[in-house]
């Protein structure tokens, strides 16, 4: 009895498992889009430009599938590892408080030097000075782990999620 049924459930089940592989790619694009997400989330916003510019490519060869975050932005690995940035030929205004906008969309900047010697872009309306722009010759930037933050939390998830559509394909 059980090898008419063994010979009847051979085939259905060898079909099933030939189409596990398109499955796995299928959920590996899902992780690796979920990952971009992820990532997109965990860093510091003031344009968007940076979490714009993240993709997850994936890349399937030969049975081998390889997810990875990408980013051409100049600020990406430097926000995600952290360090110093150093200015060039003059010194980098770095915003102060909330302030989201480049300092040419500011009329009326203004130098403003400090008795300490630290210099601000400053605008002066009704004889009230706002500071806008600390001028700085280098800044550290604190890491955020935002692609390795990404990475770790797919990797969690990665086996189970395939592990699942695996058994819903074969079940």
């Amino acid at each position: 009895m059980l090898p008419d049924r063994l010979e009847a459930w051979a085939p259905a089940l060898a079909a099933e498992l030939g189409r596990v592989e398109a499955d796995v790619e299928a959920e590996m694009k899902a992780q690796a889009a979920s990952m971009v997400r992820r990532a997109r989330h965990g860093v510091r916003r003031r344009t968007g430009r940076l979490a714009r510019s993240i993709s997850g490519p994936v890349n399937v060869r030969g049975g081998h599938i390889e997810a990875k975050l990408y980013s051409d932005h100049p600020g990406a690995r430097i926000q995600d590892e952290g360090g110093r940035i150093r200015a060039g030929r003059r010194d980098m205004p770095v915003p102060i408080g909330d302030v989201k906008v480049h300092p040419r969309s500011v009329s009326g900047l203004f130098l403003l030097r400090a008795k300490s010697g630290k210099r601000f872009l400053a605008t002066k309306t009704a004889g009230n000075i706002r500071l806008w722009f600390r001028l700085m010759s280098e800044v550290n930037v604190p890491a955020t782990r935002w692609a390795q933050k990404a990475h770790e939390r797919t990797a969690q998830q990665v086996p189970g999620a395939l592990l699942q559509r695996i058994h819903k394909r074969v079940t």
